[in-house]
Formats: structure tokens, sequence, C-alpha cells
């Protein structure tokens, strides 16, 4: 009898030694609030520096150096659809109004017309690419003095028109209107296609891609990562129907972004995957953010409606 209570008491006291797991409610923490006041929603960011940043919505250009202290309108020759900005340094960059190229070498006083493009970027070595594509192929050009001139690189293949764009770690990734996402590395010169099998109720409409991770976010909810057995791209968030529009991160997390909705897969000890961000009251947001890009290992900035732009951490 002695034995069993001694038992009994013995894994009572060990269990009640284990360690407890807490989860974390993940709560985005602003540490510097950049907005543009009177601006439209933040589309597009081209991050030089603490000081000097420039960011664009769907007709205008912004420019700030002193830190998102005041912001000031870059005019673009003509009335046109801005569909990307890429800047070098504070006086170099490109940018396309609807599909016509344009340079500047004076950060943003005098633009000169280039050509024709669907996208535009900047690599980590400083060379900048255009794209330009029709339904079935894109032919890329590439500068190596910030945009005085172009060369043509490569022609490749699409299987169908472009609908959006996202280049990460030398990889050119293009979501098409079939709601599929296409690929050119261009480290190996070679195409490439990711199965994610969504349909046009889920369209993707962002993707992350590094040697570590691959997700893509779209409408309805949407988030997909790897299936490691199948070798496609499975949804793995079931718990709301909130579109996302965008998505990036390090090698650590990735944060989604999209219509009153932030999502982290960044561990707190949750049975989910993926886990939504509150804010620091415990709150959700009544707010479209459109983008997110990192600055720093945690630090990124995140843009969005009615000129909605932040330096935010997730704590």
């Amino acid at each position: 009898m002695y034995k069993i209570i001694l038992f009994i008491a013995i894994a009572f006291f060990l269990s009640s030694c284990k360690k407890k797991v807490v989860e974390i409610v993940p709560t985005l923490t602003i540490i510097d609030d950049l907005s543009i006041n009177g601006a439209n929603d933040i589309r597009y960011i081209s991050y030089i520096s603490r000081d000097i940043c420039f960011a664009a919505t769907d007709s205008c250009i912004y420019k700030t150096i002193n830190g998102g202290g005041t912001w000031v309108s870059i005019d673009v020759e003509g009335n046109f659809l801005c569909r990307g900005i890429a800047f070098f340094d504070e006086l170099n960059g490109m940018c396309l109004m609807d599909i016509k190229l344009y340079t500047t070498h004076d950060g943003g006083e005098t633009w000169n017309f280039k050509g024709y493009g669907d996208f535009v970027f900047v690599n980590e070595d400083g060379i900048g690419f255009v794209g330009d594509c029709s339904s079935t192929y894109c032919d890329l050009q590439k500068t190596y003095n910030k945009g005085e001139t172009f060369s043509n690189l490569i022609q490749f293949p699409l299987d169908a028109s472009l609908r959006g764009f996202r280049f990460m770690e030398n990889k050119i990734l293009i979501i098409n209107d079939d709601a599929q996402i296409e690929g050119y590395n261009l480290s190996m010169m070679n195409k490439f296609d990711l199965d994610i099998n969504a349909n046009y109720d889920e369209f993707p409409r962002g993707i992350y891609m590094t040697n570590n991770d691959t997700v893509v976010v779209g409408l309805n909810g949407l988030i997909m990562d790897p299936d490691l057995y199948l070798d496609v791209m499975k949804r793995s968030n079931y718990s709301n129907n909130y579109d996302y529009y965008d998505i990036d991160g390090n090698d650590d997390y990735q944060i989604c972004v999209g219509e009153n909705i932030i999502s982290t897969n960044l561990d707190i000890a949750s049975e989910n995957e993926w886990n939504p961000v509150f804010d620091i009251n415990g709150n959700g947001f009544d707010k479209l953010f459109r983008v997110i890009r990192f600055i720093e290992k945690d630090k990124f900035l995140l843009g969005g409606s009615n000129g909605y732009l932040i330096i935010g951490t997730i704590l």
C-alpha cells in the first residue's frame, strides 16, 4: 500500500515539474511611423537607407531624405499608372508608368524615357533589370550603369501573361494569368515552374522564395507551403479567408499581409503553423496592407491604405 502511494506521489511530482509551453501572442510593434499624408495606397517601396526611401502609389512616387519626416511627390512625364519602382541610390532609379520605362539620375527631378517593360528590379550587386513580357515570352534587359544604357540579356518562354512579379535570390518569379507561378533562375540561366494547384478564387498575389523556404499567398486566405512528401505546394492556412497581397521574411520566419490581416509563421508554440498578428492592445486590424519588405533581420517596412507606411517588428 505504501509503495503504491509513493509511486503516485513521485509521478505527480515529476508531472508537475514538466516545462509548460505557453503560447505567445505575436504583436506588431511600430518603431517609426513614416506615413504619407494625403497619399493613396502604398504599393511599392524602394528602401535606400534609414534616411532615404522611395514609395509609390498607383498614381504617384514619393521621396524622403529625412527618414519619413517629410515626403515630396515626384512628377514623371504623363499621367500614367505606376507599376513599379527600383532605385540604385538617392539619385539614380527606374520606374514604370503603365508600360513605359523611365530613368532618373537626379533623384526624380527629371526623367528619361528608355523603352517599355512590365517589371523592374535592382539586384544585390547594384545591377538593374527590366522585363518586357508578352503572353508567350519575356525579354530581359540589364544595366550596369544605373539606367544610362540597357543591353539584352535573355528571352525566356512564358505559359501565360504576367499578372504579378517578385525577384528574390537571383530568381525572377512571375505569377501568370492562369494562377500559376513561373520562374527564371539567373544563376543557372534556366526556367522552372512551381506547382501550386491554386484556383481563381485563391488567386496567388505574393510569393516568397529562398533556398530554405517557399511560401505563396493569395485571395480567400491562401497560404501555401511545400509538401515535402509530394514535392508540390499545399495550402497550410484554414483559419481565415482574408485576402493576402504580399509576403516577406527572413531565415527564421515570414509575415504575410492583406485585407485587415497580418499573419506569421513565427514559432509561438501554437498548434497552427500560421497565426494572426495583433496590435499592442491585443486587437486585430481595420486596414488594407499591400506591401511588406524586410530592411533588417527583424525590422520591416509595411505599407498600405491611405499612405500608411511604418517601420515595424514582431514581438
